[in-house]
């Protein structure tokens, strides 16, 4: 048996009643068994079971994969690479963007090709128009995950020619890592 259900394997109802009957817990879309202790698998099988092959979870979706932040987020955001040449349509309930990634921009997780937490850290920075305090939390939590720090941001951001918003993520990831200290000291 799968460690996630979802409607592929059993009607949804199924699912819920299962849930309702105490065997299965709800992780975002999908489903898994009440003593599987949810982590950044489950969560990143989860979004596998209702994306598409092509799909990239990123943003504030690949962010919650990694449990920096506790609530799943809506819309659904996924990417696809620019290289692909497919043009996916974002609806109210998934947004899609089409990213130029590299190779050591992904993680597989769960079945599900994720951003790394230092890539979406990056894309955090630099595709929301207000930056509040709690996306500052959300990419702290980041850095902590994915144990990287601000230099290591400034040096992947500076490695990309012709970046948006490449001077306002600077600015937003020094506000959200001035405060962290290196891992070898904690």
């Amino acid at each position: 048996m799968p460690t996630v259900l979802s409607g592929a394997e059993l009607p949804e109802q199924e699912l819920i009643s299962a849930t309702l009957d105490g065997e299965l817990q709800r992780v975002g879309d999908a489903f898994c068994p009440i003593d599987t202790v949810v982590g950044v698998s489950q969560r990143a099988a989860s979004v596998a079971a209702c994306a598409p092959d092509w799909a990239i979870a990123e943003r504030l979706k690949a962010a919650w994969i990694y449990g920096a932040i506790p609530g799943l987020p809506r819309p659904l955001q996924l990417s696809v690479d620019s290289r692909i040449r497919l043009h996916p349509i974002s609806t109210r309930f998934v947004v899609y963007r089409e990213v130029v990634v590299d190779e050591g921009d992904l993680a597989v997780i769960g079945g599900m090709p994720v951003t790394t937490a230092l890539r979406t850290a990056i894309d955090l920075a630099r595709s929301f128009a207000h930056f509040s305090g709690r996306h500052e939390d959300v990419v702290s939590r980041l850095a902590a995950v994915g144990e990287f720090s601000l230099a290591e941001c400034v040096d992947a951001i500076d490695a990309r020619r012709n970046l948006p918003n490449k001077h306002a993520a600077l600015q937003r990831l020094r506000r959200s890592l001035a405060d962290r200290q290196p891992a070898f000291t904690r």
